[in-house]
C-alpha cells in the first residue's frame, strides 16, 4: 500500500475507533467585539462587544474533535457544582456518539476561560481555575467509573490540563490498569514533572511543554530529538509525538535499549487564525488513527493534517471528517465535501469567508443527471467562488414526487453531484414527514450565503426562499434552464423502452 493510499484508507476507517478520555474540562466564553477608541480611565483599548459563544475546551474540547471526525468517546471529567458544568454538560450533550461521566465536586468550580477577541485577535483571555488535585473520595469515583468504560475503549487518552483531575497517585492507577489490559493510553501533558505519566504509551507534549521539562533548548530537529530522548529515559515513556507549530511533528521512540531515528513530519504552508485547542485535535486525531490500525507514523502525518485545518478557525474549535478527508487529498485546489452535519458545513463556509470567497448555494433533488443540470450547475457557479449544492434527503423527495421517488439513494446522488467541477459542497437538506416545511429556507438560516441560486421560471418574489435570503443579506440570482431535459421524462423514457 502507497503512502498516501495508506493514509486514506487510515482516514476511512477513523469512525470505528472508540476513544476513553479522562481529564480536566474547561467551559471556553469567546466574547467577539470591537475596538474603536482607548479607554479614557487607563491606557487601555475599549471593546464593545457583539456577541459571545461557549465552547468545550480541554477534556471536552478532545471530546468535540472525537464527534467531529465521527469517533465515538466516552469522556470521564469531575466540574464543582455549578452553571458552568450545567452549560458543558447541555454543550457536550450535542455531539452525536458521545458520552459524558460527569462527578460533582462541591469542593472545586468548574473552570472557565473567558478570551477576549477584537477584528478576529485574541485581546485578553481571563481564566477562572481551582489547580488543587480532587480529594481522594473523587479520585476514588473517578477510578471506578474508568473501571467501567475502560473494556469497551480501544485507546484511552489522559488529557492534563493541570486543574487537578489527573492526580498524580490517580493517574499512576490508571495507567496501570490500561497497561496490564494491554491497551494504548496516550498523555496529554502538563508540568515539569512527567515521571507522573510513568507506563504511558506516547506522550504528546508540545514545544513549551518539552522546554519546561527538560529545561533544554528545543529550535532545531536535533535539539528537539535530544530533548525528547532525555524526556522519554526520564519519566520512563514509551514513545513521544511532539507538536512544533509552524515546524509540523516529531515522533521519536525507544528501540531496544535506545531509539528509532526520528520520524519528523513537516507541515503544509496556511495562514494561522488561532492555535486554540489546536493540541487536543492532534491527540484526537493520533488516537483514532491508532485505533484504526494505523502506526504512529501514520498518525502522525494525519495529526499534522488536522491541525493545520483547526489553526485557520476561530475559537476552539474541532476537526471535521470531511475537512480532514479533503486535507488529505493534497491537490491544493478545492475538493467536492459531503457534509451530512449543517455544522460541518458552517465550519467549511466560515473558512472560505476568512479567505475572502464568495458563497453560493443553490438546492435540488438531482434524482438522475442530465445535461440541463449540468449546464444550469455551471451558470450558478459563475456568480460566485465557492458553490454549496443544498441535496434534498430522501424523505424530503418522496414528499416532492411521490413513493417510487428517488431513484437513486442521496448518498449515491450526493457523489455523482459531487464528481462536478461546478460544485464545492453538498449538503442534505430536507423535511421528513409531509406538511413540514420543505423549502430551503432553513438551510439558508444556518449557512447564510452570500447569493441563493434557483433555476426555472421563479422570479424573486415568488420564491419561498426569498425571506430566508434576504434575512441573511444575501442576493437571489435566477438562472434559466436549458430546454427540453426533465428527470422525469427520463424516467419515463426508460419505462417506455423496458
Amino acid at each position: 500500500m502507497g503512502k498516501i493510499s495508506e493514509l486514506h484508507q487510515r482516514i476511512s476507517e477513523i469512525p470505528k475507533a472508540k476513544i476513553l478520555v479522562i481529564g480536566d474540562v474547561i467551559l471556553d466564553q469567546f466574547i467577539h467585539g470591537e475596538v474603536e477608541r482607548i479607554s479614557s480611565e487607563a491606557p487601555v483599548p475599549v471593546l464593545v462587544a457583539k456577541r459571545d459563544s461557549y465552547m468545550p475546551g480541554g477534556a471536552g474540547n478532545v471530546m468535540s474533535n472525537l464527534a467531529g471526525l465521527q469517533a465515538q468517546g466516552t469522556l470521564i471529567t469531575v466540574t464543582g457544582n455549578d452553571a458552568h458544568a450545567q452549560a458543558l454538560e447541555k454543550l457536550l450533550a450535542e455531539k452525536k456518539g458521545g458520552k459524558v461521566v460527569f462527578i460533582p465536586s462541591d469542593e472545586r468550580r468548574t473552570t472557565l476561560k473567558v478570551r477576549y477577541v477584537g477584528q478576529s485577535q485574541q485581546m485578553l483571555k481571563v481564566d477562572f481555575v481551582d489547580t488543587h488535585e480532587i480529594p481522594k473520595n473523587i479520585q476514588d469515583k473517578v477510578f471506578e467509573a474508568f473501571q467501567r468504560e475502560l473494556p469497551q475503549a480501544q485507546v484511552i487518552i489522559l488529557s492534563d490540563y493541570g486543574n487537578g483531575v489527573l492526580a498524580r497517585d490517580l493517574t499512576q492507577r490508571m495507567i496501570a490498569e490500561i497497561n496490564k489490559a494491554g491497551k494504548t493510553v496516550l498523555v496529554d501533558p502538563r508540568g515539569e514533572d512527567f515521571s507522573k505519566y510513568k507506563g504511558a504509551t506516547i506522550i504528546t507534549p508540545n514545544r513549551s511543554e518539552l522546554r519546561i521539562a527538560t529545561r533544554m533548548n528545543v529550535k532545531t530537529d536535533d535539539e528537539v530529538v535530544a530533548a525528547m530522548e532525555k524526556m522519554l529515559t526520564s519519566s520512563g515513556i514509551e514513545s513521544a509525538l511532539m507538536t512544533r507549530s509552524q515546524d509540523g511533528i516529531t515522533v521519536v521512540k525507544r528501540e531496544g535499549k535506545g531509539f528509532a531515528a526520528a520520524y519528523h513530519v513537516k507541515p503544509e504552508p496556511v495562514e494561522v487564525f488561532d492555535v486554540s485547542g489546536a493540541g487536543d485535535t492532534v491527540i484526537a486525531t493520533v488516537a483514532t488513527v491508532l485505533a484504526a490500525g494505523g502506526t504512529l507514523e501514520n498518525a502522525a502525518e494525519i495529526a499534522n493534517l488536522a491541525g493545520g485545518v483547526v489553526v485557520t478557525k476561530v475559537g476552539t474549535t474541532p476537526i471535521y471528517f470531511a475537512e480532514l478527508q479533503e486535507a488529505a487529498s493534497r491537490h491544493g485546489s478545492v475538493q467536492t465535501l459531503i457534509a451530512d452535519e449543517w455544522p460541518q458545513a458552517q465550519e467549511i463556509i466560515e473558512k472560505w469567508r476568512r479567505q475572502g470567497l464568495k458563497v453560493g448555494l443553490t438546492n435540488g433533488c438531482f434524482d438522475i443527471l442530465h445535461a440541463g443540470h449540468v449546464e444550469y450547475l455551471a451558470k450558478a457557479a459563475q456568480h460566485c467562488d465557492r458553490l454549496i449544492l443544498g441535496l434534498n434527503t430522501d424523505a424530503s423527495v418522496r414528499i416532492l414526487k411521490g413513493p417510487e421517488r428517488p431513484v437513486n439513494n442521496q448518498m449515491a446522488r450526493a457523489q455523482v453531484m459531487g464528481a462536478l467541477d461546478s460544485i464545492d459542497l453538498v449538503v442534505f437538506f430536507g423535511a421528513e414527514k409531509a406538511g413540514d416545511d420543505n423549502t430551503a429556507s432553513a438551510l439558508i438560516a444556518a449557512l447564510k450565503p452570500d447569493v441563493y441560486l434557483k433555476g426555472g421560471d421563479y422570479t424573486p418574489e415568488t420564491l419561498p426562499e426569498t425571506p430566508a435570503v434576504k434575512a441573511v443579506g444575501g442576493a437571489v440570482e435566477i438562472i434559466s434552464f436549458k430546454d427540453g431535459f426533465s428527470t422525469t421524462n427520463t424516467i419515463e423514457k426508460i419505462k417506455a423502452v423496458s
